[in-house]
Formats: structure tokens, C-alpha cells, sequence
């Protein structure tokens, strides 16, 4: 079974794959950061490299056409992505948006979107997390900055080379990691409801969590899916 997680922002995602049988996590990056790109390629990492506004605003100098730039080459990596992944379908778990994060909010929204669109006709089955019940999951506190996530990401083994480390891509990563870790961990305990019991007690606030916006807790809200015909039928 293929578990994923990916973390998208605007100009760079992470995502985390991790393969259920030989318990191999591997990841794939998309990013602007040339000195990243090179040194990634040689570490046999997958990496794509988007234009940067600097280099990309020589050629057209239009904000607009850069973000439609972004959203076409963006949905081409994941179609990539989606070949590279061993098996045809799996779960993936996508962070959800902070409404009251950036101004981007809507650029990436926009790329969100389109990935949710490749993974739902893929028919892999989606789970969408709220940014505050994946810090609350890695850390046990729902407001934790970005690099005590990293640190989270770090302590349980999850190999990220020193020149990634210091960079945002190190962030997109460790988030997109634990992304994978909870819909891992739901899909155990979906299979056998004595696992909740292994979890912290912050862990199991994540599972029973609800909210105005979201008033069903995780385990008794489905997952996005587009069923197969014999699924259907099943």
C-alpha cells in the first residue's frame, strides 16, 4: 500500500511517499531554489525546478501570466509524480487552507486544487487536514512554528540532507511527512480501533477533534474518493 502526504504552496511542494510493505519513505520536491535543484539531482532525489518571478518576469512582465505559469507547471510535475509512485492508487493526505494566512491564499488554492483534481481522477483516496491538527499531531501544540515540526520530522529518522535543512523546502517536508503520518495512522485504525490506544493523548484531541467549519470528527468523516466502477458496485 502507497501512503502520501504533500505540502503545496505557491512556488514549491513536498511530497512524502511512504510504501507500507518495505517501509521505505521517500519524498519528491518542487521548488525554485537552484542551489537546492543541483545538489538534490546529484543525491538521486527527484526534484523539479519552477522559474523564479525574477528570472520568469524577463520574458513576460506579468504577474497574472506567472501565476498560470505556476498552476500549468505545477499540475505537470504531480501528473509526473503520479507515474513515478509504484502503484496506481493509494491515499494521500493534503494540508487544508489557513484562511487567515497570506494574501496567496487564493494563488494556492488554485494549484491545491488542481492536484486534488490528478489524485481524486487518479481514484487514490483523499484526506484533507487542517494546518492547526497537523501541528497539534507532530508537536502536541496547535500553534507550533514550522521549525519545531522540522525538529519532529528529524527525531523520527526522517533523513533530510544539511543543504535542505536551513531552508523552507526542510519545512515543506517535515509537514508533508506528517501529513503521511496521520492518514497512516487513521487508516490502522480504521482497520482495528484498539490502535487509537497507542496514541498520545494530544494524538487522539487530533481524531476527535471538531470544529464550526468542521463539525464531524476525522474518523467519522469519509474520504474524498471517485469509486471505480466495481467499486460502485461492490
Amino acid at each position: 500500500m502507497i501512503i502520501c502526504g504533500l505540502d503545496i504552496s505557491k512556488t514549491h511542494y513536498a511530497l512524502v511517499i511512504k510504501d507500507t510493505e518495505t517501509k521505505a519513505v521517500d519524498y519528491i520536491l518542487c521548488t525554485t531554489a537552484k542551489p537546492i535543484i543541483k545538489k538534490a539531482v546529484k543525491d538521486e532525489i527527484i526534484v523539479h525546478e519552477l522559474k523564479a518571478w525574477q528570472s520568469f518576469k524577463k520574458e513576460i512582465e506579468s504577474q497574472e501570466a506567472y501565476n498560470l505559469y505556476l498552476c500549468s507547471a505545477i499540475y505537470n510535475y504531480l501528473l509526473e509524480d503520479l507515474v513515478t509512485i509504484p502503484e496506481l492508487k493509494g491515499t494521500m493526505a493534503i494540508e487544508g487552507y489557513a484562511i487567515h494566512g497570506s494574501g496567496q491564499v487564493l494563488q494556492i488554492a488554485e494549484i491545491a486544487g488542481l492536484a486534488k483534481t490528478i489524485f481524486y481522477n487518479a481514484y487514490w483516496k483523499i484526506r484533507i487536514l487542517a494546518p492547526r491538527s497537523v501541528k497539534l499531531w507532530a508537536t502536541g501544540n496547535g500553534s507550533a512554528e514550522k521549525n519545531e515540526i522540522l525538529e519532529k520530522a528529524i527525531e523520527e529518522k526522517l533523513y533530510i540532507p544539511d543543504y535542505i535543512i536551513k531552508t523552507d523546502t526542510a519545512y515543506d517536508i517535515s509537514d508533508a511527512y506528517f501529513l503521511m503520518r496521520m492518514v497512516e495512522t487513521e487508516l490502522k485504525i480504521r482497520k482495528d480501533p484498539l490502535y487509537m490506544k497507542k496514541l498520545t493523548e494530544q494524538q487522539k484531541v487530533v481524531f476527535n477533534r471538531v470544529t464550526k467549519a468542521n463539525p464531524n470528527n476525522i474518523l467519522s468523516t469519509p474520504f474524498i474518493w471517485k469509486k471505480t466502477e466495481k467499486e460502485i458496485k461492490l
